[in-house]
């Protein structure tokens, strides 16, 4: 149960008036100043704008500091207050060498951050006077009351610079909580940090000092709540961002474990070896299909060389050797020196993939076209019984017919898609066919049992226009006429010789075999 006590049957501002008068009856007739601080306290939570009620909350603590603070929330909410004023006369001149003070929350047993709407009106830090000792197993979120992190919308994370006023106050603050845990008052230090995270929600020293602190105290689920009202107000901390993913995990609150992770992968200070601890915990607990959804966008924000292997990696332990492939091929692309060594070295086990880097260029279809003109030059030497300075220019003629020959038969059947040539003469961009000759294969090793898959080059998606089939259809039709007219130039003299094998100006076999006839 709840060491916050509120009346039933009656509304909030009635609530609040009861425990504030039953506080004052508790210190002055009972002689209770812990119940007077407790019912106090809880009258404050309900009606933080009750003068009076700070005024004798100071009367229940010997500590100086905190008497002022109280004095000063009453002299906030009302300047003129004459019993105030004196009283804060009083504090200021004997506190004027003191350690800064601190807003202290109160117990509360409730949770780090609350669900609720906060309490209305004032927005700073409220105080409230020591805790009652804490009974042993009692979580420190009892310790920690709802305003000491109330948040309003104009708090400040790592993006934002501080006053100096700002950061005046977070190093008293800070250094409070040192103080306080020197002395080994655990829960007052997390006050302290709480404070200052009042005024940066992401403090880069704060934070990770609460965090230690309320996990080694056992009390994780309070440290994942600090963790995610930064995360909420979009803390740029990659380091926040990591150990709330940690704080997750061992809690076992994996929705938001997978949104961390996710918001993880596309944070511009996540580097590669970020990206890829977060998939290898994943594939730890057996989620392939995790790790290569966020891999795929990792890789769609940054494409790095680590990455692509990676979900290459993924895919070929899956058995998906076509999807592999390509993230290899990628990743050679991307890489330095040594990263193409790596990708290339991989690459050795797999057929190759075509790209659009390979299917629109002119310098490739070219360069098959010369191994066609480089074939008919050797016919033509062949012709000229292997002299080249015997070489007519007939021969010739028909070398450079077999390059335009070439050209055009390389053109319809295995470069259609050459920039400016497809989409000048009217192609389109292929759709992703299900069949025929721009499926993406897998490679068949012998050693594999489903031989039923097709063999063959892989192929990535096009973004390119082809040439329209007519004019495939026509440049395969020129092509081979030429290259039939090339070959009759530059074999012509072997092929005359096909026909007449035997010239009648050579000796036949007889006349070798027939002795001559003596001479007289």
């Amino acid at each position: 149960m709840c060491a916050s006590v509120f009346y039933e049957g009656a509304d909030a501002m009635d609530n609040a008036q009861a425990l504030f008068r039953d506080g004052v009856m508790a210190f002055k007739e009972g002689g209770d100043p812990a119940r007077a601080r407790q019912l106090l306290s809880q009258s404050l939570k309900l009606e933080p704008n009750n003068e009076m009620a700070w005024l004798w909350l100071a009367r229940t603590t010997d500590d100086r500091a905190r008497q002022l603070q109280c004095v000063e929330r009453a002299l906030k909410i009302n300047p003129d207050n004459p019993q105030a004023q004196t009283l804060y006369a009083k504090l200021s001149a004997g506190t004027a060498n003191a350690a800064p003070p601190l807003a202290a929350p109160s117990v509360t047993r409730t949770a780090v951050f609350y669900e609720q709407e906060p309490a209305p009106a004032v927005r700073t830090p409220v105080f409230y006077p020591e805790p009652e000792p804490v009974r042993a197993l009692e979580p420190v979120r009892d310790l920690i009351s709802e305003e000491a992190l109330e948040i309003d919308g104009a708090i400040k994370t790592q993006r934002d610079t501080l006053t100096a006023d700002e950061e005046r106050q977070i190093a008293k603050y800070l250094a409070t909580a040192d103080a306080r845990l020197a002395a080994e008052d655990d829960e007052g230090a997390i006050e302290a940090w709480l404070y200052a995270l009042q005024i940066q929600i992401d403090h880069p020293t704060a934070i990770p000092k609460i965090v230690r602190q309320l996990h080694k105290m056992k009390y994780t689920e309070d440290a994942q709540e600090v963790l995610q009202r930064a995360i909420d107000a979009e803390t740029p901390s990659l380091a926040i961002y990591l150990t709330a993913i940690d704080v997750n995990k061992m809690l076992g609150n994996y929705a938001r474990l997978d949104a961390l992770r996710e918001a993880v992968v596309m944070m511009e200070a996540a580097d590669d070896s970020v990206v890829l601890k977060i998939i290898d915990s994943l594939l730890a607990d057996i989620q392939q299909g995790k790790a290569i959804e966020l891999l795929e966008k990792a890789i769609a924000v940054r494409p790095s060389h680590d990455l692509h292997m990676k979900l290459g990696e993924v895919y070929e332990e899956q058995g998906r050797k076509a999807l592999a492939m390509a993230q290899y091929e990628k990743a050679a692309r991307v890489s330095d020196a040594k990263g193409r060594k790596r990708a290339d070295k991989t690459l050795a086990t797999f057929t190759p993939v075509i790209t659009d880097a390979e299917r629109g260029s002119v310098p490739l279809a070219l360069r098959e076209a010369a191994g066609v003109g480089t074939a008919f030059l050797f016919l033509a030497w062949q012709d000229s019984g292997l002299n080249l300075t015997r070489m007519s220019p007939q021969h010739w003629l028909g070398i450079g017919l077999s390059l335009v020959g070439g050209y055009c038969v390389v053109t319809a059947f295995s470069s259609p898609q050459q920039r400016g040539l497809a989409a000048a003469l009217g192609g389109v961009v292929p759709d992703a066919p299900e069949g025929g000759s721009f499926t993406q294969h897998v490679e068949i090793k012998p050693w594999e049992d489903n031989l039923a898959l097709p063999t063959g080059p892989m192929q990535d998606a096009t973004q390119l226009p082809i040439l329209p089939s007519w004019a495939r259809g026509l440049f395969a039709i020129i092509g081979i006429a030429v290259l039939a007219l090339a070959f009759y130039l530059s074999f012509g003299r072997s092929i005359a010789l096909l026909r007449n094998p035997v010239p009648p100006e050579l000796p036949s076999i007889f006349d070798f075999i027939i002795e001559d006839e003596p001479v007289e």
